[in-house]
């Protein structure tokens, strides 16, 4: 709801000075917006399922990730709202419970980094030459304890013959990164 009110802030005017010592009246226009409440309250992972999917493209998260008809997809540490993020999942895609060389994405998501750096060493390994890897990690306003940043990741990642390619957004606490193993390792 608006209301609008005008508000006086000076009414003396008096013709008999000169117009430079004439008092002027002004007439200011104040909006008021009324909002519904909101209670307030913090971010956790079971809050995540009322989120909406973060990003301004309006692509769905599926297609941000490449998932694609007949795409086999691995979710580790997943939220619970996973599933549903990814809607609307294309008819065919199959999400298996471990990695295995018939594997096209894996979706990692972690918040710490030794966790990270041990499933990404694993990873390296089972996924077949031109797989894809995706990491999320808290964001920053997510307000979720978490010692990893884009550039952690990179850190882990790089030597062990990954390269970033892609960052996306998963919802408003996940952000995304997407790697694959080198082109000359693969």
């Amino acid at each position: 709801m608006v209301m609008v009110l005008p508000v006086l802030l000076n009414t003396a005017d008096d013709a008999s000075k000169p117009s430079h010592q004439r008092n002027v009246v002004w007439v200011l226009t104040l909006a008021v917006f009324v909002l519904p409440a909101r209670p307030h309250h913090e971010v956790r992972h079971s809050d995540s399922h009322d989120m909406k999917p973060a990003g301004y493209s309006g692509t769905p998260l599926a297609q941000k990730l490449g998932i694609a008809a007949n795409s086999t997809v691995v979710a580790r540490y997943a939220p619970d709202n996973y599933r549903a993020l990814l809607e609307p999942v294309p008819a065919g895609a199959i999400f298996e419970s471990t990695v295995s060389p018939a594997t096209d994405i894996v979706h990692l998501f972690a918040e710490r980094k030794r966790v990270l750096e041990a499933e990404l060493a694993v990873l390296r390994s089972a996924i077949r030459p031109n797989g894809v890897v995706w990491v999320s990690w808290p964001k920053k306003a997510s307000k979720l304890p978490t010692d990893i940043t884009e550039d952690t990741i990179r850190e882990l990642a790089l030597p062990l013959g990954f390269v970033d390619v892609k960052v996306c957004a998963v919802d408003a606490i996940w952000s995304g990164l997407k790697l694959v193993i080198r082109k000359e390792l693969r």
